[in-house]
């Protein structure tokens, strides 16, 4: 007697049988001895990029919303950190600051880069410039070189417009507020550059009014240990493997034997 097991692989389920053949007297006898079904449960669109055959993974979707948790938990640990540097120097914002309009806060924004404002309105702005760091490219040093997509071209386009205008990111959005009470902030990103030469802008310029307060050592930790502190990508190398022919087998300290040797291209 022979078994047999069959297989059906489909874009979200996985079929099985097992099945028996046994010849008697020259006749072939099959008997189904076991069979089933295994379903990859897909909710809502998740997963329907891969059953067009594009190419997206099962836990896509998990990645994502990690991604967005993980974002959104070093933002609060940034936040923590600066209150508790602002409440030090006596620059944390009144009730009142915190809730100043949206067009206001632009204004104050726009006017610290070259007139003095308040402590604890510098405090206000910093809370602000926190929530918002733009856009930081992940690629390699090694990729510097290759065309930017036509997304990140805009980017810096418009990067490169500010700085031929002499303007900071905040002069340039109440500009265009100023002039249109409903354009779209959200749909025109800077990069982290941008944001950072804003900062050392308004830094500077407080600085001058404040100088028992604002020293290059308070500045340097808020601009560098805090608000636009990132992270150093984590090594991979350990996901390289062995040269299956170059390698060899060894035994270690601890008794176990690992497989060594040069690692693959």
């Amino acid at each position: 007697m022979k078994k047999i097991l069959g297989l059906d692989l489909g874009s979200a389920s996985i079929g099985w049988a097992m099945i028996s053949e046994n010849e008697t007297n020259g006749h072939l006898n099959r008997e189904i001895l076991g069979m089933g079904c295994r379903i990859i449960p897909y909710d809502g669109t998740e997963g329907k990029e891969f059953e067009k055959g594009t190419g997206e993974s099962r836990n896509s979707e998990r990645t994502k919303k990690r991604t967005i948790r993980k974002g959104y938990d070093r933002y609060q640990l940034r936040r923590k950190y600066l209150v508790q540097e602002l409440i030090k120097l006596n620059m944390y914002p009144s009730e009142e600051l915190m809730k100043l309009p949206k067009m206001q806060l632009w204004e104050l924004r726009s006017k610290a880069v070259n007139q003095k404002i308040s402590l604890s309105e510098l405090g206000r702005l910093l809370l602000w410039l926190n929530q918002k760091r733009g856009y930081k490219s992940g690629r390699s040093d090694s990729n510097l070189e290759k065309k930017d997509t036509e997304y990140v071209s805009l980017v810096k386009n418009r990067h490169q417009y500010i700085r031929e205008q002499n303007l900071t990111i905040g002069q340039y959005f109440y500009q265009q507020l100023s002039s249109d009470e409903y354009y779209r902030v959200k749909e025109n990103v800077f990069p982290r550059e941008a944001y950072i030469e804003e900062f050392d802008s308004i830094c500077n310029e407080q600085k001058k009014y404040y100088p028992h307060i604002l020293s290059d050592e308070v500045i340097s930790k808020i601009r560098n240990e805090i608000i636009y502190y990132q992270r150093p990508l984590k090594s991979q190398k350990g996901l390289v493997s062995v040269c299956e022919f170059e390698g060899f087998w060894r035994k270690g300290k601890d008794g176990k034997e690992y497989f060594v040797g040069p690692k693959v291209a």
